[in-house]
């Protein structure tokens, strides 16, 4: 095995997250990004950089993440790129047999939803289980800037033998920096944002702690994830 893939393995294993800069050209999803923002518009959701929905402005950041996943038509091409992704990295990268099925979604979130915090992030798992049970892709679509809505995420959680609760884990997050290394019962984590370029990826290990984010900047988050579950006998 090449040493390069030897490297991600560890920082994988280590921190739970890698990410791979500029994996996707960006032509490839300039039609993508084309599409959704058309679609969008038709559905008089966004324009122009322009929040259209009265009812989408009323809910809270996170209502408005899964409001438009369920509403805006998914590409066919996205999951083309993630059945790519699968094939050149994922089979590479996890020591599982992980199945290649493509289960994916869209990411979006309207500009302009009010003020940066991390007091109120939802820190979550979507698995309980403390085995390793697959790894999550996240793509960005566009360009995505500092405090624009990307997914944070606690690297290193998926060592912890035991989750705080929400509550807690709020009040000591809240003191933290992102990239900053402190101590979470005795396990080194550290806070990152997924944010980056158009053609970014980041792979996850489902195990991590994570939360949507509030997008402070006046441009629309466009990213899309898939999850892939290791193999069951």
């Amino acid at each position: 095995m090449k040493t390069d893939t030897l490297n991600l393995r560890k920082q994988f294993q280590l921190d739970g997250i890698i990410k791979l800069p500029q994996f996707i050209p960006k032509k490839e999803l300039k039609i993508i990004q084309q599409t959704l923002l058309s679609d969008l518009k038709h559905l008089n959701i966004y324009s122009a950089n322009k929040v259209l929905s009265k009812t989408l402005q009323g809910m809270s950041p996170f209502q408005q993440i899964v409001k438009l996943s369920q509403s805006v038509q998914k590409p066919k091409s996205l999951d083309f790129i993630f059945s790519m992704i699968y094939e050149r990295v994922i089979t590479k990268l996890s020591t599982f047999p992980i199945n290649p099925t493509v289960e994916s979604q869209l990411l979006l979130s309207l500009p302009h939803q009010g003020h940066w915090s991390m007091e109120t992030l939802n820190w979550h798992v979507d698995i309980s289980a403390q085995k390793f049970q697959g790894i999550q892709v996240f793509l960005l679509i566009d360009d995505v800037q500092p405090r624009g809505g990307a997914t944070m995420v606690l690297c290193g959680s998926h060592h912890l033998t035991q989750r705080p609760s929400l509550h807690s884990l709020r009040n000591i997050i809240s003191e933290q920096s992102q990239g900053e290394v402190f101590l979470l019962d005795q396990q080194r984590v550290t806070i990152q944002e997924l944010y980056g370029s158009a053609g970014d990826i980041y792979l996850m290990d489902m195990r991590l702690l994570h939360s949507p984010s509030i997008n402070t900047t006046k441009h629309l988050r466009m990213m899309a994830t898939s999850r892939f579950f290791v193999k069951s006998y």
